[in-house]
């Protein structure tokens, strides 16, 4: 038999990649998801169309020195969380944020067999790649 190895990961629907969630609201380069509106549960998320693709350790630091409308603390969301705004059930798996383009995007989740790649995501087929941390990629931030 071919083996395999299974990773489970704690959390509800709101974070699933698929789920039916449109409620995105663009003010410029912040992006809010209002994940429950029922309790005002709101994830901001920063994009810049202008902004060059990067490498890892730049895209921490990138995120990292944003403000934007009053606020900071930005980071690169985790794998789970860039999941959160892929949907897979289209052509488009980006679609569900108009303004993000079908690019490679960094997660801020290492590899834990090759701690010299990060996670990336494809948002124009919805994948999941290893990427190494020196090539570049794009970035969305999250807070």
């Amino acid at each position: 038999e071919d083996g395999g190895f299974v990773k489970c990961v704690r959390g509800d629907a709101s974070g699933c990649a698929g789920c039916e969630r449109n409620n995105f609201l663009e003010m410029g380069n912040l992006i809010v998801d209002l994940v429950d509106v029922d309790t005002n549960e709101v994830v901001f998320w920063y994009y810049d169309d202008l902004a060059s693709a990067v490498d890892w350790e730049d895209a921490l630091d990138y995120c990292a020195g944003i403000t934007e409308n009053g606020l900071s603390k930005f980071r690169l969301p985790t794998i789970n969380e860039l999941l959160a705004i892929v949907d897979r059930s289209v052509s488009d798996p980006a679609s569900l944020v108009g303004s993000i383009p079908s690019d490679k995007f960094w997660t801020s989740t290492t590899v834990h067999s090759a701690v010299s790649n990060a996670y990336a995501v494809d948002f124009s087929n919805g994948n999941v790649e290893h990427y190494g941390k020196t090539s570049i990629a794009y970035v969305i931030c999250v807070k």
